[in-house]
């Protein structure tokens, strides 16, 4: 099964495409989709509960997602999956996720269709109140760089695909950002290892 590291040395290999002409492709391919999967919207039935209707969209999305494939805009090729890779990948989805540790751990579980549990909603572990203040907090220490704002680095530039280990700048950077961060209240419980 291919890994999230397979997968960056795959952004590497291939033809580079012009991004205009991918985003043409999607509409183009989209609309080809859509007919042949007989899919339509109606109005009067904005969240339909027709298990047919399910099914056929999970097929379009599949079919769009190989032929279609990943635009990676920072070396501007795209990666392709096979019918067999993508269909692998979703049958080794995880029956759960489990994000943070201690008592900032969430437990994300699998959920099926038409699931009587509340999805999990994603949040920092602290209230608005608390979120607002943050906010304006870094809004001041930024509000003079955003005029200038760096471009940022993309993700091969932060991590060495190779190893699969994060690089000495980066691991720097993310010191010192949640130092910065601890001293306004806010510590994440994340360790490299």
């Amino acid at each position: 099964m291919m890994d999230f590291w397979d997968f960056m040395r795959r952004t590497e290999t291939g033809k580079i495409v012009n991004e205009g002409e991918f985003d043409r492709k999607i509409g183009e391919l989209a609309a080809e989709v859509v007919k042949k999967y007989e899919i339509r919207y109606t109005p009067d039935d904005p969240v339909p509960d027709d298990d047919g209707l399910a099914d056929r969209l999970f097929e379009a999305a599949k079919e769009l997602f190989i032929n279609l494939g990943i635009f990676i805009l920072d070396t501007r090729k795209v990666v392709y999956f096979t019918d067999e890779e993508v269909s692998e990948a979703l049958s080794n989805a995880p029956e759960i996720v489990i994000y943070g540790t201690g008592n900032e751990q969430v437990t994300v579980p699998h959920r099926e269709i038409e699931d009587s549990r509340d999805p999990v909603v994603a949040r920092a572990g602290i209230g608005r109140k608390d979120a607002s203040k943050m906010v304006k907090t870094l809004l001041n220490l930024y509000e003079k760089d955003i005029k200038n704002a760096p471009i940022g680095k993309s993700f091969r530039e932060c991590y060495d695909i190779d190893t699969v280990k994060p690089k000495d700048e980066y691991l720097k950077l993310w010191s010192k950002t949640r130092a910065r961060l601890k001293d306004m209240g806010l510590d994440f419980n994340l360790l490299y290892r």
